[in-house]
């Protein structure tokens, strides 16, 4: 099944972000795309949300499986596609952004910016994108607003609750543990005599995890 949605060009011109193309792939086995570098000004985002396939990375051929995905910067070479025998259900976005968005700087410093989610964060990007979909089955410029929100959502799920699949400093199970430790400390008092506790739970060393949660 192939899902496919072209928005219109928005009428306010002074969003941070908005979508240019959403759309779906799902158990469409021929799924494979082959851009040159410039072919697309948008950025292009992907998450697998069941089945696997690939994308090229300076020549290396990187599997994907569900809760998996990438994103490309705007007029990047791209070459991707499912993998015929397990097709995958990928969910994908074409967005234009019309200045710097911080949120996007792994992006942007790479050919294509590979990741992985959590459970929670998959389901996530499933309602943002669902919620997309209805909008865009019958659009009407009065939903601008709301896609452009729908779309910060997303890539801020993604920038708060994401790792990348080559290399993360600090994994994501690590960053979870820390955030969670530190949201208890700030809902105590005697902070400074409980650090050494929290940062038991957080597994991390005590300068890296009180310097990561401001205390």
């Amino acid at each position: 099944m192939r899902t496919y949605y072209q928005l219109p060009e928005p009428a306010a011109g002074h969003y941070v972000c908005y979508p240019d193309s959403v759309g779906r792939y799902n158990d469409f086995p021929q799924h494979n795309e082959r851009r040159a570098a410039g072919a697309i000004a948008a950025y292009n985002l992907h998450i697998v949300c069941s089945g696997s396939g690939y994308v090229m990375k300076e020549g290396q051929r990187v599997s994907l499986k569900a809760g998996e995905g990438f994103l490309y910067p705007r007029g990047a070479y791209q070459h991707y596609g499912t993998d015929p025998e397990q097709p995958w259900d990928v969910r994908w976005v074409h967005f234009m952004v019309p200045m710097e968005l911080m949120l996007l700087r792994a992006a942007d410093a790479s050919s294509v910016w590979l990741f992985a989610v959590s459970q929670a964060s998959l389901a996530r990007f499933i309602e943002l994108t669902e919620e997309m979909y209805m909008l865009c089955g019958s659009f009407e410029t009065r939903h601008e607003p709301r896609m452009s929100a729908l779309l910060y959502e997303l890539l801020a799920e993604l920038a708060h609750n994401s790792e990348r699949l080559e290399h993360d400093a600090l994994p994501l199970i690590t960053k979870n543990a820390i955030r969670e430790a530190a949201d208890l400390i700030r809902g105590t008092s005697n902070k400074r005599g409980r650090c050494r506790r929290w940062q038991r739970c957080a597994a991390t060393a005590r300068i890296i995890f009180c310097g990561y949660s401001g205390r």
